[in-house]
């Protein structure tokens, strides 16, 4: 489920709807935050004590950045969004 963000985002997320999903593997992440500190939407938040990665669909605009900068590969951007919603 996609919400929209009201503003100057609007434009943004209608973009975002055709980009697919971001993807999580927890087998493969190493919960180091890179990918929390690079996301300019703050819609990502790891905690690496609990061994947590949280993303939040609502504000993510699936720029790709996250899955660029992970060491691991842990995040992939699919066209093909799974039924899985993390």
């Amino acid at each position: 489920m996609i919400k929209e963000i009201v503003g100057k985002n609007r434009f943004i997320r209608k973009i975002a709807e055709r980009r697919g999903m971001i993807e999580y593997d927890g087998a493969a992440c190493v919960f180091c935050g890179k990918c929390a500190r690079q996301c300019k939407m703050e819609a990502i938040t790891v905690s690496p004590k609990e061994r947590k990665l949280r993303l939040d669909h609502g504000r993510c605009v699936r720029c790709g950045q996250c899955v660029k900068i992970c060491p691991k590969t842990a995040l992939t951007l699919s066209c093909n969004p799974s039924q899985t919603v993390i």
